[in-house]
């Protein structure tokens, strides 16, 4: 094994030299032995992180806006394109940020829409099991507003409780380019 595939299996580990010539002696990780169990934990860690890292790309190179919120509503990851849509950027965990990182929202009628009675707190709260293609005005706080349809899914564990959800959401004037 040559030293650059060893880095690359265990990060930034100190090996010496004799460890990297092709015998079988293990590797020393922080002072510790490291044979092929651990080697091969070591790459399925590695394969896991790699995946993670694709599937956020894939999804920071989507027109489409995706966030997720805990059960309580509390914003858990958003993707730059539903920053841009929403005009600014949430402080992911902030408790008192719930539901939307929209600047203000409301219904098609032009209506205010508060954060704690939009699509997303009625997914969250079960009161709708889903939402498919409804459509919310978002204002942004320089003043703009942005036609955008949302898609939300819950996050069920195994006992059937929600424990969150995703919302995916797209600028209606996106929609033609999105549209196969």
């Amino acid at each position: 094994m040559d030293k650059q595939t060893v880095r690359a299996v265990i990060g930034e580990a100190k090996a010496s030299p004799n460890q990297l010539d092709g015998h079988s002696s293990p590797i020393q990780l922080d002072g510790h032995s490291k044979g092929a169990p651990d080697m091969q934990r070591a790459t399925k860690n590695q394969a896991e992180q790699q995946g993670k890292a694709r599937d956020r790309t894939q999804v920071e190179l989507d027109p489409v806006g995706v966030y997720s919120c805990d059960a309580s509503g509390v914003i858990t990851y958003c993707s730059d394109r539903a920053v841009q849509l929403w005009g600014r950027r949430p402080e992911i965990g902030d408790t008192d940020e719930r539901f939307c990182g929209s600047h203000k929202l409301y219904r098609t009628d032009g209506s205010y829409m508060p954060h704690d009675q939009c699509p997303m707190a009625d997914v969250l709260s079960g009161k709708v099991m889903s939402v498919h293609d409804a459509e919310v005005h978002i204002e942004r706080p320089d003043g703009s507003r942005v036609s955008a349809i949302v898609n939300i899914a819950p996050l069920i564990d195994d006992g059937g409780k929600i424990v969150g959800a995703i919302n995916s959401i797209y600028d209606v004037a996106d929609r033609n380019y999105i549209k196969p």
